[in-house]
């Protein structure tokens, strides 16, 4: 694994002796800016969301909104699904991520003392 770009000073582990497995400071920092856009990401769609709801109520009241409602209801709740899902799995991705960089810092902490020198 290449070094970061930018970032020749971090210090990368090697846990099985096949090269660098990971840069845990680069990594960490990215997992901390996955971590605010979820979050960042989540207060709009909550924010957005139910005045979109309120709008959507108020269409295919008439003659002439039936058919359109029919047509964007089922795709509306689709994309409300999609969003949905990807919220919850960018939060798994940030929530797994945060703890990586320490328990490979650990583990290759732990794995050093076994050494003598």
């Amino acid at each position: 694994m290449n070094p970061p770009p930018g970032h020749g000073e971090d210090v990368g582990i090697d846990i099985d002796g096949s090269g660098i497995d990971m840069y845990p400071a680069p990594a960490a920092r990215m997992m901390s800016e996955i971590e605010t856009v979820s979050s960042d990401a989540r207060t709009e769609w909550n924010s957005f969301n139910p005045r979109i709801l309120d709008l959507e109520s108020r269409l295919g009241n008439g003659p002439l909104g039936r058919p359109v409602a029919a047509q964007y209801n089922p795709t509306a709740a689709q994309i409300r699904t999609y969003i949905h899902t990807m919220l919850n799995r960018l939060n798994k991705v940030s929530e797994a991520g945060t703890k990586a960089p320490p328990l490979y810092t650990d583990t290759d902490m732990r794995a050093g003392q076994e050494f003598e020198f």
